[in-house]
Formats: structure tokens, C-alpha cells, sequence
């Protein structure tokens, strides 16, 4: 964690929007994930139903 943090020399804008668009991208992943997860779960709930 400690050596992302470490000063690297000049930044460029877009290693600027790569690094800023790496969570939001992670963050629809795991949101998409959990959405599937949930109806996986209700449709082998309705199936044993």
C-alpha cells in the first residue's frame, strides 16, 4: 500500500484517468456480480420451490 503512495515523477493525464477509472470500473463489476448472484439465488429458490 505504501509504495502506491510513493511519488513516481510526472504524472500524465491519462495514467490520471486510468488510475481514477480503475475503482468506478471494479465497482460496476462487483455491483453487476451482485446482481447475478441474487437471481441465481431466486431462481434456484423458485426452482426447489
Amino acid at each position: 500500500m505504501i509504495a502506491w503512495l510513493r511519488q513516481t515523477g510526472d504524472v500524465s493525464p491519462a495514467a490520471l484517468s486510468t488510475l481514477l477509472l480503475r475503482p468506478l470500473a471494479l465497482n460496476t463489476l462487483s455491483v453487476s456480480l451482485s446482481f447475478l448472484q441474487i437471481g441465481v439465488t431466486v431462481g434456484t429458490f423458485a426452482i426447489i420451490y
